[in-house]
């Protein structure tokens, strides 16, 4: 089969199962599985493809005409400069999160010791253990394994990975950190309601399930950062359309709302929020 026609029938077999971006997610698997790029596809249209790799393709296009996500197809995902090892345990991570990358980036600061609350395949903790190097970085999660697999991978070394349950387990570190980070479960009884049926039929429950008005997690994180978060440190954090209630939850444990700032991203959604620690 040449490479064209190969595109076309993966198209159609996607189209054909109810896949929306049928054309964009055909040219992903083939550039992916192919390793070329999505203009190579037309450039080199009547390149003959082994059998192995047709084969590989098309398996590849049925797992996602079952509605099965991509990343979990191929086993990885990217994310900000680096490509991440994904598995089913752990929550895909989206584009949106950048956003909390770009954000600290831009805050113009430096942080000795950084911690990830519910780091999950450790997509923040290692990309900020890349931007910071001089900095010691600490992701906590419930699942680790798949942290530690991305670690190696991106021959990272300062960055560590520790397996509690931040819900429950009392935390006890010698030094405060400089800067918390997370994009924890943050999905209320109805928000969850609402949710794409393939995430919710194969990424897991525990990775958007904030509680019954999803705000679970954000109180566990401010009540956390009174003891473990040092002066003038900051909390950066992924928000949705309850972002009001977080910054209402933090001024109920002595944060200053005027030190608090909500940030947007590309599609005018409040994304991220900022929160500075003013107090001893």
């Amino acid at each position: 089969m040449n490479l064209f026609d190969l595109f076309l029938y993966s198209k159609n077999i996607l189209e054909i199962n109810g896949i929306c971006s049928a054309e964009k997610e055909a040219l992903f698997i083939i550039s992916e599985i192919l390793n070329i790029s999505k203009h190579e596809i037309f450039i080199q249209k009547d390149r003959k493809i082994s059998f192995l790799k047709v084969l590989k393709i098309l398996n590849a296009v049925k797992k996602r005409s079952k509605k099965i996500p991509l990343a979990y197809i191929l086993g990885y995902q990217y994310f900000y400069l680096d490509k991440f090892l994904v598995d089913k345990r752990t929550f895909i991570p989206r584009f949106d999160t950048e956003h909390i990358i770009y954000t600290i980036t831009d805050m113009k600061e430096k942080f000795s010791r950084i911690l990830d609350v519910c780091c999950g395949s450790g997509i923040l903790a290692l990309t900020l253990a890349k931007i910071f190097p001089e900095s010691e970085v600490f992701g906590i999660d419930i699942y680790i394994k798949l942290a530690i697999k991305n670690k190696k991978k991106l021959k990272i070394k300062n960055a560590h990975f520790i397996k509690t349950d931040f819900l429950k387990e009392n935390l006890n570190f010698t030094d405060k950190f400089d800067l918390i980070v997370s994009n924890p479960p943050y999905l209320s009884d109805e928000d969850f309601s609402l949710l794409q049926e393939e995430s919710k039929k194969y990424e897991p429950f525990l990775a958007f399930y904030g509680g019954e008005d999803g705000l679970e997690f954000y109180r566990r994180i401010a009540e956390f950062s009174i003891d473990f978060l040092a002066f003038n440190g900051y909390i950066v954090l992924e928000v949705d359309h309850k972002w009001k209630k977080v910054m209402e939850i933090f001024s109920s444990f002595s944060y200053n709302e005027n030190k608090m700032k909500v940030i947007k991203d590309y599609n005018g959604l409040e994304r991220v929020l900022i929160i500075k620690k003013d107090f001893l």
